[in-house]
């Protein structure tokens, strides 16, 4: 149900690229945004990562969660709720209110959830 309203938050490739395609800004959990001219090769990397885990191949799995990630998480969201809200104010001469999945992310986003 992601629209270009939307902000995703997820790890799942494929469903990063579903979320591009559908005009949604989209996030990884540690921070590094999914974009048009990204995906691609995320899309392609899992794939080969799938045929040598297929292949019996021992890959290694993602570094653990960091502060960095964190702070970076952090930074990407607050970008894609500001140009969501600056698209949103642009969009009807400046008086319209953020969109409600906007509204819904920031609420997320307080201290005592995110410790």
């Amino acid at each position: 149900h992601a629209t270009r309203n939307s902000i995703v938050v997820t790890a799942d490739i494929l469903l990063a690229d579903r979320c591009l395609k559908a005009g949604a800004s989209v996030i990884a959990p540690n921070g590094k945004p999914f974009t048009p001219n990204s995906i691609g090769s995320a899309v392609a990397t899992r794939a080969i990562m799938a045929d040598l885990r297929a292949g019996g191949d021992v890959v290694g799995g993602p570094p653990p969660f960091s502060n960095a990630d964190r702070s970076r998480f952090l930074q990407a969201l607050d970008e894609a709720m500001a140009a969501l809200l600056a698209e949103a104010h642009s969009g009807a001469g400046g008086k319209a209110k953020a969109p409600a999945s906007a509204a819904k992310v920031s609420s997320a986003r307080t201290p005592s959830r995110m410790s």
